[in-house]
């Protein structure tokens, strides 16, 4: 007997005597029958996506852009002189802190640990190993006592000056600093939110050249994002701000890849982009204009408070 008289058949026990009592259904048993075989599948169909779906978890994906617009202009994208909330927006994203918001919590960026002495007068920071400024050196206990003490600096005028009165600085080792407090102060762990300055490159400038150094737009922080380019007009005044994801921050780099902020000299330009679609979304409006966006129907725009 060659191959081709060869053949197998595949079943379960008992199936050939299902399949002889199927065949003496009547017409109507026979659909009947089918449409109960069809729901039971529906069913198994059904259960089993409920059962993935609950196993699952949807990830965010790397890749993609976000353009947002900002009213007003950069002028100080430096945690220590910002004002405006287009230099903080900024900031935020080029600088890291001992610590910073996560969910409305103070949880630690930068820092590894801290403690804080029974009498809450002492803080003592230890940074994590390994970090790094964007353009590739170390960041150490002594860049976080710089900043602290350029924010002291009366000759500055840093907005945060106040928060730091009264605080002293000590280095104790390149990855370790203390702080010491006149009184208790217990939202002080806030404070450790500011960005910190790469001390080997504004350590040169003068308190006059500190303010109008590049660096403040051009700034080198050791954010999760890292300025790429800027477009300006033919006056030299920038209309965007393009920053990259950077894969410096503790090893990881954010999911989205770019962050396109433009800027408008007032807010019924800067919404008549986000309606054209120059632009993908847009802070701090006035309430009056966000309520029109969120009845808008041509749109389909999202509006958080």
């Amino acid at each position: 007997m060659n191959d081709s008289q060869l053949s197998k058949e595949f079943g379960f026990k008992g199936s050939q005597s299902i399949l002889n009592h199927i065949r003496q259904f009547s017409s109507t048993e026979k659909a009947i029958f089918g449409m109960l075989v069809l729901v039971v599948a529906i069913t198994a169909l059904a259960m089993a996506a409920r059962v993935n779906s609950y196993f699952m978890t949807e990830i965010p994906a790397h890749g993609g852009e976000l353009r947002e617009g900002e009213i007003g202009l950069p002028r100080t994208v430096n945690p220590v002189l910002a004002v405006t909330d287009v230099d903080k927006d900024l900031a935020s994203l080029v600088y890291s802190g001992l610590m910073r918001y996560s969910g409305g919590k103070i949880v630690a960026d930068l820092a590894k640990s801290y403690a804080v002495s029974p009498d809450g007068l002492t803080y003592t920071f230890t940074l994590k190993d390994g970090l790094l400024f964007q353009d590739g050196s170390p960041l150490t206990a002594d860049d976080v006592a710089y900043t602290i003490e350029k924010m002291q600096d009366p000759a500055l005028k840093s907005p945060h000056r106040a928060d730091w009165d009264g605080v002293t600085v000590k280095v104790l080792s390149s990855n370790q600093v203390r702080l010491t407090l006149k009184q208790p102060y217990a939202p002080f762990l806030t404070n450790m939110t500011i960005g910190i300055l790469p001390k080997h490159i504004w350590n040169a400038l003068s308190d006059d050249q500190f303010i109008l150094s590049k660096y403040n737009i051009e700034p080198i922080g050791s954010g999760p994002y890292k300025e790429s380019s800027i477009a300006r007009d033919s006056g030299d005044i920038p209309t965007s701000y393009s920053l990259t994801a950077w894969n410096g921050v503790q090893g990881k780099a954010p999911f989205l890849s770019t962050i396109t902020f433009v800027f408008f000299a007032d807010s019924d330009k800067a919404l008549s982009a986000l309606d054209s679609g120059a632009i993908d979304s847009l802070p701090a409006i006035s309430p009056v204009d966000a309520a029109r966006l969120a009845s808008d129907s041509a749109q389909p725009y999202t509006v958080l408070s």
